[in-house]
């Protein structure tokens, strides 16, 4: 029986002090970033804006073209009614969130109301949204 039990300690006691060496960041710590890249948006900082942005994030340059003409054309208000961390690792989360956009000044512009879901990768000790999957939009 000791036998048995010290093969068990030897083999296992190894992977449970690499599983709980393995950081899990909080789930404020991830969700700030949305509200640092809401606030970059309001504010209309470009630079700030796209430090939130993952650079390996398939759609980077797309992202960072339509932002340009949006801060260029349009003065709009953001609100994150509702955040919450679906799951997470060490490296990747998946964040719900629903986000209304209204106008305060520009060309027409349909206010509405996004729901969806933020795909942020751990990328040199930063988190970074990476891709956002829409769920729902609707105009107000």
């Amino acid at each position: 029986m000791k036998k048995n039990l010290k093969l068990v300690l030897v083999l296992f006691l190894p992977l449970i002090f690499l599983e709980c060496n393995t950081k899990v960041d909080s789930d404020e710590e991830i969700i700030s970033v949305l509200y640092k890249n809401i606030s970059a948006a309001e504010n209309e900082n470009l630079d700030l804006y796209l430090s939130t942005i993952d650079l390996d994030s398939p759609v980077y340059s797309e992202t960072r073209t339509i932002i340009i003409n949006l801060f260029k054309n349009y003065d709009l208000k953001y609100e994150l009614k509702k955040v919450v961390v679906l799951n997470k690792s060490s490296d990747e989360a998946r964040v719900g969130f629903i986000q209304k956009t209204t106008k305060l000044n520009g060309p027409s512009f349909r206010d509405n109301e996004l729901s969806g879901i933020h795909i942020l990768k751990k990328n040199n000790g930063s988190w970074k949204i990476y891709n956002t999957e829409t769920n729902n939009l609707n105009y107000l």
